[in-house]
């Protein structure tokens, strides 16, 4: 009888055979899913909810942000521990005024303080600016990856708070929006601004309700804290931009170097996204911060803003309000 000799397949072909037919059973069965979280968010009785949304589109009305019109009694306690603070700030010379906006994103839940002053935005400014250019991408994907020459700027003309980027070479708007927004790069503002589509940022102030830009310098845009919020939270709920340039934005605020003010007094691996504006003038000075703040479980959103006369006590006032609303969001605080 005559044997057939069959070869063998070495056992290593069978492990890798078996590997990419259960990876691809895994891709079919899951093609098309995304990750969801469902939340329920408890609404006390007689709070009203003011849904703002996107009009832009002839279909859909994505959801940039909603309102709730009562404040969460339970943060009333650390209001008044803030208000307590900010006051004896005042009495003290330290500061003039401030004020305050926190939100809870996974709930219904807020409060502010002084929430109709205006503050000027100075290089906050540069977020709204980024949203902007980010619209411009998401109609062209390839735009950010489009050159823009850097060159050196006569000395004078902008107020460097950051070395500049090395000058004379070409770098991408990506890069450009990563040194404007995390380092607060004057000149690279200064390029992305000419290089910005001003019919977006016009449409962009009128969907978030805020007033628009009429003004020669930037530094004296003001806003109030819960105006100003808007811009995070609609980044935060990814229903102006896409998810993807939504994520991309929050990845550079993520960057931000600016260490003297929120995060001063906070553990150094919490992440947050922020963003932070400083406008000194012979009679006053204006610092101002925001950020989303990704505390496991119970990530917030917290802006300050602060007018007064001396820097030190500005970020001090920025870094003790901050600590004393991350102590408060603490299991069991």
């Amino acid at each position: 009888m005559q044997l057939l000799l069959k070869p063998r397949v070495p056992l290593l072909w069978v492990f890798l055979l078996l590997l990419v037919a259960s990876g691809a059973s895994y891709y079919v069965a899951n093609r098309g899913k995304t990750t969801v979280k469902s939340e329920v968010i408890p609404v006390p009785s007689g709070n009203d909810v003011k849904m703002n949304r996107n009009t832009s589109f002839r279909f859909i009305r994505p959801l940039l942000f909603t309102d709730y019109s009562l404040e969460d009694e339970k943060l009333m306690p650390l209001k008044g521990d803030i208000i307590r603070y900010i006051e004896s700030q005042k009495s003290s010379g330290n500061i003039q005024s401030a004020s305050v906006y926190l939100r809870r994103l996974n709930s219904a839940s807020w409060m502010t303080i002084n929430p109709k002053e205006e503050y000027p935005v100075a290089s906050l400014f540069k977020v709204p600016v980024m949203i902007a250019i980010l619209m411009t991408a998401d109609q062209d994907p390839n735009f950010l990856n489009r050159k823009i020459f850097y060159p050196e700027f006569p000395a004078g003309v902008f107020q460097h708070n950051v070395a500049p980027l090395p000058t004379n070479k070409h770098y991408t708007i990506r890069q450009l929006l990563e040194s404007m927004v995390a380092r607060s790069d004057n000149e690279a503002y200064d390029l992305l601004w000419k290089a910005m589509d001003q019919r977006n940022f016009n449409k962009m102030l009128f969907d978030f309700q805020l007033k628009p830009f009429q003004i020669q310098d930037t530094t004296d845009y003001s806003l109030s804290v819960v105006d100003y919020s808007r811009f995070l939270r609609v980044l935060y709920n990814g229903g102006y931009l896409s998810h993807e340039r939504s994520e991309v934005a929050l990845d550079i605020l993520s960057e931000c170097d600016y260490k003297e003010g929120l995060i001063r007094d906070l553990p150094a691996d919490l992440v947050s996204s922020r963003k932070f504006g400083y406008r000194v003038k012979p009679d006053q000075a204006a610092l101002s911060e925001f950020g989303v703040f990704y505390l496991k479980g119970e990530p917030y959103l917290l802006g300050v803003m602060t007018k007064g006369l001396n820097y030190n006590h500005l970020t001090e006032t920025l870094a003790h309000i901050s600590k004393l609303v991350y102590n408060s969001q603490l299991p069991n605080s």
